[in-house]
């Protein structure tokens, strides 16, 4: 009866069971009678079920205790890129894509005279501003960039004594060029920037993590599930000395210290 109404609906249109099929797997699990071998592995795996309950509690347990130390040290520095402004500027209505030719004219014009696009009327970040109090608070995300340097892909000191200070350069034109330290996020984690995909083609927050390198911004600190999925991909030592790094050139040398720990554990 069951299998007759089921085809009827199915026929008629008003109900999909084609995700039943998938039940389908569970055939090779007949076969375990014709393997007595293969049956007690089976048994023995659930039998001690309730043990490894036990083992990945510990586990999530210091998985937690790293997450909460790295949520506390790294929140929001990980976003910190070499820029090429002192200072976010502020994208011209009529110049609103990378691929628009006029694009090059206006990174340069506002490299060279960056007073002439200052995004907002304050300074990047003061530790005299408080959460409500931050200006990229009170006016919200502004259709704004900060220009990073595409050549750097190196995350860099925010003041924290991290190892990595964005270094000047020497242009084309032998001029010396001086970059600043600069995140999409203030100090309390406020967004700078609407979130548009003009100018880069996606999301414009994510224009500071957005490459292979840095793990396209997957991975950080900036919440405790961020931070514990970051955690988890250390402990299996796939780029854990990637990210490991990225925390020393941000933050400290003693970073190295919390990773070797980890790994040890």
């Amino acid at each position: 009866f069951l299998i007759v109404c089921g085809s009827v609906l199915g026929s008629a249109g008003l109900v999909n069971f084609t995700i039943l099929r998938t039940i389908r797997v569970l055939r090779p699990l007949r076969s375990l009678s014709k393997f007595p071998g293969l049956r007690r592995i089976i048994s023995a795996v659930i039998a001690v079920t309730g043990d490894l309950t036990n083992v990945l509690i510990l586990l999530f347990f210091v998985l937690s205790c790293f997450a909460i130390i790295g949520l506390t040290y790294w929140k929001g520095l990980l976003h910190a890129r070499c820029r090429l402004t002192p200072f976010p500027i502020r994208v011209p209505s009529d110049c609103q894509n990378k691929s628009d030719d006029c694009w090059n004219i206006f990174l340069n014009n506002a490299i060279l005279t960056p007073d002439a696009y200052k995004c907002l009327n304050a300074t990047n970040d003061d530790l005299s501003w408080k959460y409500s109090t931050s200006p990229w608070y009170i006016e919200g995300p502004q259709d704004c960039i900060w220009p990073i340097d595409d050549t750097d892909n190196r995350v860099c000191n925010l003041g924290e004594g991290g190892l990595y200070d964005c270094p000047a350069y020497l242009d084309k034109y032998g001029k010396m060029v001086m970059r600043t330290c600069g995140s999409n996020y203030d100090s309390f984690g406020h967004p700078r920037f609407i979130n548009s995909l003009d100018p880069f083609g996606y999301p414009r927050m994510s224009s500071g993590t957005f490459i292979g390198t840095l793990n396209w911004g997957y991975l950080n600190y900036d919440n405790f599930i961020n931070a514990l999925i970051s955690t988890f991909q250390a402990i299996t030592m796939e780029g854990w000395s990637g990210l490991m790094y990225q925390t020393m050139d941000a933050w400290s040398p003693i970073s190295s210290v919390i990773f070797i720990l980890l790994i040890m554990f």
